[in-house]
């Protein structure tokens, strides 16, 4: 974030992702290893990071988004607990 040069910072990102795969080598048999990795850098930065990736940049609005919860249904049980 604070390295001015754009092919240093370049070299530096891609220098955090070999060590972050060298972190994590049970999962090199993963078939999106390295795009998951640069979506943590990206991630870990906070969406600041201004680098080339190779893989489309995720953006922060689907991080911070949650799910809708969950309808459970409603039943009450058939038979009540006698023990």
């Amino acid at each position: 974030l604070t390295i001015d040069d754009p092919s240093k910072r370049q070299q530096q990102a891609q220098a955090v992702i070999e060590l972050m795969g060298f972190l994590n080598p049970h999962l090199r048999n993963v078939e999106d290893f390295r795009h998951k990795l640069w979506d943590h850098l990206f991630y870990i930065s906070d969406f600041t990071l201004k680098v080339e990736s190779p893989y489309p940049i995720p953006q922060k609005a689907t991080y911070k988004s949650k799910p809708d919860p969950l309808s459970y249904p409603k039943r009450h049980p058939k038979y009540s607990h006698l023990g």
